[in-house]
């Protein structure tokens, strides 16, 4: 059966995706990518220019970066790889990663989590290199998420099953994971979990929620409405320089503390991008773009104190750039 490529086109959407020292973004199903190939990014080391890059001849539907390593999914649900991660060992150029059909990937800190169209979870550990095949009976797996020490899935119906990673501890079994089930939440999913505190979770609907948890993963209190109407979410912790002057000896010496903040940076389905903090104290939602409808951005820490840039991209393909000075 032919693929009515005008109907895939017309539901494209550009994405972007930056590193501190390399980017890239994908324009109508094309893949581009800038940056120096210090870990075979298949770029011209001499220059930091824009290049369209070629996977297997094929249109591209994601992409995520890490220092070393680079995942692609194509439209063909075909999932690639290059870069050097451990347990998988360098690749120069794209690699099938998993001879499946694969819906979902994602990346974070060296661990991969992928499931393939049989409803199946696929997960690599970049410390213990374990591969957790799960099938979840009469439930479809549609998306993965992984932060730090915890990972999991989510279902069509809305249910959102999660375990725990230990550091350089052996990866869990199938029957590890929690299922997390909340009236009249359907959980499209996890940015955020504290157990036993709080978890800030998208709902299908495109509602942001901040939740209180238990330690069983029940909800203990009101779920608390962040922002609806939300196409993208990124929870991540900022890391800013607090100063702070001391009279010593009638000498002003100003000392650069390290302060941590978590944040919210998120995209409505209007195209608007906005940021706020949630821990430690709460604050009002800061608009991040202007004028244009974006459809994706990313969001890049510079290496000293509190300055981020935020890469926006339109429909057009059209990137704008905006510094966020948090210092």
């Amino acid at each position: 059966m032919l693929k009515d490529h005008n109907a895939m086109e017309q539901f494209r959407i550009n994405k972007i995706c930056i590193q501190p020292q390399h980017g890239a973004c994908i324009r109508n199903g094309d893949l581009y990518m800038w940056g120096h190939n210090i870990f075979h990014r298949l770029l011209d080391h001499q220059s930091g220019y824009c290049k369209k890059m070629d996977v297997n001849n094929e249109k591209i539907h994601k992409i995520l970066l890490s220092t070393n390593f680079t995942l692609v999914l194509t439209e063909n649900k075909h999932l690639f790889r290059w870069g050097y991660m451990r347990g998988l060992g360098s690749a120069s150029i794209p690699t099938l990663l998993l001879d499946k059909t694969i819906i979902d990937v994602y990346l974070h800190e060296g661990c991969v989590s992928a499931i393939s169209e049989d409803g199946k979870f696929y997960h690599w550990d970049n410390n213990t290199v374990k591969v957790i095949e799960i099938a979840i009976p009469e439930e479809r797996i549609v998306k993965v998420f992984n932060m730090l020490n915890i990972f999991g899935f989510t279902t069509q119906n809305g249910l959102a099953y999660i375990a725990n990673r230990g550091y350089k501890v052996s990866l869990p079994s199938a029957r590890d994971f929690m299922c997390i089930k909340w009236k009249d939440i359907k959980i499209k999913t996890v940015l955020c979990w504290y157990q036993g505190r709080y978890a800030i979770i998208l709902t299908t609907e495109g509602t942001l929620y901040k939740v209180g948890i238990g330690i069983e993963g029940d909800m203990v209190s009101t779920p608390e409405i962040i922002r609806d109407r939300i196409s993208k979410a990124i929870y991540r912790t900022d890391i800013i320089r607090a100063h702070i002057s001391k009279a010593i000896y009638r000498t002003d010496i100003k000392q650069n503390n390290i302060k941590q903040i978590n944040s919210l940076y998120y995209l409505t389905r209007e195209g608007c991008i906005y940021r706020k903090t949630v821990i430690p104290v709460p604050t009002k939602e800061t608009m991040l773009s202007f004028g244009k409808v974006f459809v994706d951005f990313s969001v890049t820490p510079f290496e000293n104190g509190g300055v981020h840039r935020i890469d926006m991209i339109d429909a057009k393909g059209e990137i704008e750039q905006s510094i966020l000075d948090l210092d």
